[in-house]
């Protein structure tokens, strides 16, 4: 239905034109089955699997394949396998074979493509530091084609679906030519192909290939998280979703909505391009949960992964454990669209369910081709750590997608409105301000609650 808006002082009056009736989603529809980048209409949930989260020390914090329900990703990928000698290798023993009483993790997490027969399962190479893998295979056509070879040896023998990768446009060229040409002969689907990417400008003008890569990769899967840390030496979200105007230079880079129009800016269709979602936080020391942000010496928070060892990183679900029983607050940054865990003295910016909701809300709302969630292991994949069911941040943006994809009984455009996702007072020359790319403004006098309440009364009527 097409929603018709009229907006007068202190009141939003909402009518509705006639329009076509909705039909109920099929359970798989959000699912691709055509090997295609998404089609209009669809949106992919990508999640990083890591063969070391199910050899973690402590019991509660390993997850195993078969924890992991098959409809809960259309895509997930395998992290890491290795390049040597122009062939990928497994990295640990455990991948392949049986290892302290479980059995190999390959064939264990193929098991799930039984259960749900749409369901792609990629290999990622060249992660963590390893792009120097690749030096000995991407300098000519010929490695470059050679190397494409030996990637359908290893994913048909252990039956994932395709490779992520580093960032090479050459190489993402020649894979999807020798892709397209096995699966004609073979009569099998086409070796899927993606890439996980930085988020910064600079980064992405000096090293990457843009249109090359966009081309001929099915999706690229930006890592807009990290964006803040313990080496930059200011207290910031290290995923928010949108900039503010107070800020300035590097600062305004530093989030989700401009790391995404870098690319869409430099040519890359929005149908290839995927967000990223961090199912951990970063903590900082700070004190004051709203004010801290952008001050300088933000350091770790003083805080280090009990399940993860690392310094400055709280996986969700120790998140959620401090926010129950060890007297830290949530607060809503309105301007960032993030969460916050604040106890005095340390500050933790995350990702909870409302916030990946918001999220793939602008997944919608801008195009996109879906969220890409690193990783399956640090959501709170038990249930017992959050109360909120099983893997409750991935969950959130699974099912906002389905409720996004409801098919109509006629070929008629739809048309949809656009929620301000920001308060009013942003940037109005700031051209990463999503009011400025949607083609229309809504101009309203309120603050941030009245547009909450009008977006959730267009929302309810529009899903009734």
């Amino acid at each position: 239905m097409k929603p018709i808006l009229y907006f007068f002082p202190f009141i939003l009056f909402i009518k509705f034109s006639k329009s076509s009736p909705m039909q109920e989603l099929p359970p798989d529809y959000y699912d691709d089955d055509d090997d295609e980048a998404s089609r209009e209409g669809k949106f992919k949930t990508i999640c990083y699997y890591t063969n070391w989260g199910s050899h973690r020390e402590i019991k509660e914090s390993r997850l195993y394949p078969e924890d992991i329900p098959a409809d809960l990703c259309t895509h997930i990928i395998y992290a890491f396998g290795m390049i040597s000698g122009g062939n990928i290798q497994h990295t640990i023993q455990n991948d392949i074979q049986e290892y302290q009483g479980q059995g190999p993790l390959f064939k264990r997490i193929m098991k799930l493509k039984e259960k749900n027969r749409r369901l792609k399962i990629l290999i990622s190479c060249g992660g963590w530091g390893q792009a120097g893998q690749f030096e000995g295979i991407v300098g000519s056509d010929e490695a470059r084609k050679n190397f494409a070879q030996n990637v359908i040896t290893f994913c048909r023998k252990w039956g994932f679906d395709g490779i992520d990768l580093v960032k090479f446009g050459l190489l993402a060229k020649a894979m999807r030519e020798v892709f397209e040409e096995e699966a004609k002969k073979t009569n099998k689907p086409r070796l899927l192909s993606s890439i996980a990417t930085a988020a910064g400008e600079f980064l992405l003008k000096t090293g990457y290939d843009v249109p090359t890569l966009c081309k001929y990769l099915d999706f690229v899967n930006v890592m807009t998280y990290d964006l803040y840390g313990g080496w930059y030496n200011k207290v910031g979200h290290h995923a928010a979703l949108y900039g503010t105007p107070e800020e300035t230079g590097q600062d305004a880079e530093l989030n989700t909505n401009s790391s995404m129009y870098h690319w869409i800016d430099m040519g890359c269709s929005r149908k290839k391009l995927a967000i990223g979602i961090p199912t951990y936080g970063r903590a900082f020391a700070g004190e004051d949960p709203i004010k801290a942000w952008g001050q300088g010496g933000g350091g770790n928070g003083g805080l280090t992964s009990r399940y993860l060892g690392e310094s400055g990183i709280q996986t969700y679900f120790e998140v959620c454990m401090k926010l129950n029983s060890e007297g830290y607050k949530r607060f809503w940054h309105p301007e960032h669209q993030s969460a916050i865990a604040f106890k005095k003295g340390t500050w933790i910016g995350f990702d909870d369910p409302d916030g990946a909701r918001v999220k793939c809300e602008y997944v919608v709302k801008e195009g996109l081709n879906g969220a890409m969630f690193w990783t399956l292991d640090m959501d709170d994949f038990s249930g017992n750590f959050c109360k909120n069911g099983s893997f409750p941040v991935i969950k959130a943006v699974r099912d906002c997608f389905k409720k996004a994809m409801i098919k109509t009984t006629t070929t008629t455009t739809t048309t949809t409105t656009t929620r301000k996702t920001t308060i009013p007072n942003i940037n109005k020359d700031n051209k990463y301000n999503p009011n400025n790319n949607t083609g229309q403004k809504l101009i309203i006098s309120f603050k941030f609650l009245l547009l909450n309440i009008s977006a959730l009364l267009v929302r309810t009527i529009i899903f009734r």
